[in-house]
């Protein structure tokens, strides 16, 4: 229930009807990483 305040990256939580009756752990949508460029 606490891991979220250590968790950087995520930029969205996502608390539906099943999360709150049943239990079950919310949906953690994430902020896109940058992608590292190849090119030289």
């Amino acid at each position: 229930m606490y891991d979220l305040p250590n968790q950087q990256n995520v930029a969205k939580v996502v608390i539906d009807e099943n999360t709150i009756t049943n239990g079950a752990k919310p949906l953690l949508i994430y902020h896109e990483q940058p992608k590292a460029s190849a090119s030289k």
